[in-house]
């Protein structure tokens, strides 16, 4: 049995735009949660790569590929979003000024990552059966 994943491999696919972008412009949607960390977040940027080829030889492995590269971005993003707040917390008792450690590309990746793994985890239940339990 052959799974489609029709928005899983273009979006996998569409990576090296997103890092363009991102190197261009410093406009990070993709994965926002390395930002301080350039290594780890082109590091990211080739896994990313590597999925979509992976769903392009091998489509029935899509929902699975999806499901675990967009767990994993969450993860990321949540981390990512409490460190600075844990970071401005800890300023603030201090006595420091802060300055606002959010910016909308962070919302938009949530988002944009959010449904990715929405899809995925669909397709995976149905692909396993598990839709109809």
């Amino acid at each position: 049995m052959k799974a489609r994943m029709p928005l899983i491999t273009p979006y996998y696919l569409a990576t090296p735009l997103f890092a363009l972008v991102d190197w261009l412009w410093g406009v990070n949607v993709r994965i926002v949660a390395l930002d301080d960390y350039p290594a780890m977040k082109y590091g990211y940027y080739a896994l990313c790569l590597g999925c979509g080829f992976l769903t392009c030889v091998r489509p029935a492995l899509a929902p699975v590929v999806g499901l675990g590269e967009s767990s994993l971005n969450i993860v990321l993003l949540v981390l990512g979003m409490l460190f600075p707040y844990f970071r401005v917390s800890r300023a603030i008792l201090e006595g420091h000024s802060v300055v606002n450690p959010y910016h909308p590309g962070m919302f938009v990746n949530f988002a944009i990552s959010g449904v990715v793994l929405y899809l995925a985890r669909r397709r995976s239940e149905r692909a396993l059966g598990l839709d109809r339990l």
